[in-house]
């Protein structure tokens, strides 16, 4: 049986060449696993925005999330600070997860302003793909890949060397 996995983003893709990428990356992983994309729609960042601001467009970010999550389900926030593993590491822990699976695991990432702390607070684990800064459109592409690279070595394929 095929893990059932949630990608819950903000922000539309609007770059066809990251479009393409997604849907590769989407094709790719329906053979390991059933991944169903929720996209939430970004708020507008005005120009000059004071911390405040950006602090209240984070939250009602988080909390449209929020309303997307299934429960009951295993919940990955997607943040820079979040926890590190290289690409073995991962797939030990997608491995891990995915032999006792009996709900589904979601993977949700932010936009341009991250994540609400209340977000990353509910979260059974916080990670961190890269400590580089990745436009957030981007960053699903990377994600996705990083996802597939982890089915792979998990399954003993070639593909991460």
């Amino acid at each position: 049986m095929k893990i059932n996995i949630v990608l819950i983003a903000v922000g539309k893709i609007r770059e066809p060449y990251i479009q393409e990428g997604i849907a590769e990356y989407e094709k790719r992983l329906s053979r390991f696993c059933q991944l169903q994309p929720i996209i939430i729609d970004e708020y507008s960042i005005p120009e000059g925005c004071l911390k405040k601001e950006q602090e209240k467009i984070k939250h009602s970010e988080s909390m449209a999330i929020a309303k997307k999550i299934p429960s009951p389900s295993m919940q990955v926030c997607l943040d820079v600070k979040g926890k590190s593993m290289n690409s073995e590491q991962f797939a030990q822990w997608l491995y891990q997860f995915s032999s006792n699976a009996v709900m589904p695991l979601v993977f949700i990432a932010g936009g341009s302003l991250g994540l609400d702390s209340s977000l990353l607070k509910s979260s059974q684990l916080n990670l961190s793909i890269s400590p580089m800064t990745f436009p957030h459109t981007l960053f699903r592409l990377i994600f996705l890949e990083q996802l597939y690279r982890a089915f792979k070595i998990m399954h003993g394929e070639k593909y991460h060397k």
